[in-house]
């Protein structure tokens, strides 16, 4: 039986750490590259998804918390060394007060996708960009870390078994992108990740920004 979050207690249990989360940005932006032809899948949704991902990092290394909704600096002016999750803790401290996790989640930080992407050229688990203007590519030269990501994702889309909250997590982000949809045509990373926290705040970001919506 997949785990399955109760939605009354989504917030409750958001600010709970979970481990396996410290490369769930780059995990996130590798499985929605294809292996095969390089094409970056879900390129408009992904600046949420990475924002949600930043978020579950920063939570999880006990430096934000989630309280009602709202996210809060629980270790003021202490650093990750991580560029991208010092630029993301930065400006949730310079917000006057604790931004909602839609809004901070709805407020891609400029970049953010060029950013993962190039970490992963660095790390060598993808190369530079290749393809047209419209058609990007970006061809991914570590197979084996690019296969090991996507089985996480198969196991809990194809799986039978429980999934753990990092799988869950994982896999609802991924989902929330349009991942779910992509490789599996249905909608079971849905059903399993429907109450997942930060997957529901990426699904309604990208909800109100193609309705045209701000979020508060």
């Amino acid at each position: 039986m997949v785990v399955a979050v109760k939605r009354r207690e989504r917030w409750r249990l958001a600010g709970r750490t979970v481990s396996g989360m410290e490369s769930l940005g780059e995990d996130l932006l590798l499985v929605a590259l294809d292996p095969a032809s390089g094409v970056l899948h879900g390129r408009g949704k992904l600046p949420y998804g990475l924002m949600g991902a930043e978020l579950v990092m920063l939570v999880s290394a006990g430096l934000v918390s989630v309280a009602d909704g709202r996210v809060v600096e629980v270790a003021p002016g202490r650093a990750t060394g991580d560029l991208d999750l010092d630029a993301a803790l930065g400006r949730i401290a310079l917000r006057p007060e604790p931004p909602g996790v839609r809004n901070w989640v709805a407020s891609p930080r400029a970049n953010i996708t060029r950013s993962y992407l190039a970490r992963l050229v660095a790390a060598g688990a993808i190369g530079e960009r290749e393809g047209s203007i419209l058609r990007p590519r970006w061809p991914v030269h570590d197979l084996a870390r690019a296969g090991s990501v996507r089985a996480r994702l198969d196991a809990v889309a194809l799986g039978t078994g429980d999934a753990d909250a990092a799988q869950v997590t994982f896999a609802g982000l991924a989902d929330a992108i349009g991942l779910g949809w992509t490789y599996y045509q249905g909608w079971r990373l849905r059903e399993i990740t429907s109450n997942d926290w930060a997957a529901s705040a990426v699904r309604d970001a990208i909800q109100a920004a193609n309705a045209g919506v701000f979020i508060c």
